[in-house]
């Protein structure tokens, strides 16, 4: 059921804000962008290689992935340094076409992260590690002897 769901699963159908913060690490890109969020009373998750990392530490990142509830105001992307652009981009904001996807989110590492299968379904078809980063996620919390 789950390969049926991945294969039918389109991330594309999401409003995606692409941008880019300048900082000196992913893990400082995470962190801004959630500070504001939370800061803002925004609902959010992280998702994608982000999220596989705050889920299981499987790999490093550089594109920060967020579902917004809404997308944050002008002075807001401005707080947190964030410039909308495509090339060089480092953060997704996506304003999901479902709100299911914030189902199961919880903190990790004190951020908001979406649920294991939420990423999973996620990575498929995003940039650098995100297959490999997707069967570690799937080995690790969405086989049976997980859930044994």
């Amino acid at each position: 059921m789950l390969d049926a769901w991945r294969e039918a699963y389109d991330f594309s159908k999401h409003h995606i804000v692409r941008g880019h913060i300048a900082a000196r690490s992913s893990d400082e890109v995470l962190r801004q962008v959630a500070g504001q969020l939370k800061r803002d009373k925004i609902e959010h998750a992280a998702t994608g290689l982000a999220g596989a990392w705050l889920l299981n530490q499987f790999s490093g990142f550089r594109l920060v992935v967020f579902y917004v509830a809404r997308l944050p105001s002008a002075e807001a992307q401005q707080a947190m340094g964030f410039r909308e652009e495509s090339r060089g981009e480092n953060v997704w904001l996506v304003v999901p076409n479902d709100e299911g996807v914030f189902h199961g989110a919880a903190e990790r590492e004190g951020i908001r992260c979406v649920h294991p299968v939420q990423a999973y379904l996620d990575l498929k078809n995003h940039p650098e590690r995100s297959a490999e980063a997707a069967e570690q996620l799937r080995r690790k919390f969405l086989n049976k002897e997980s859930h044994a």
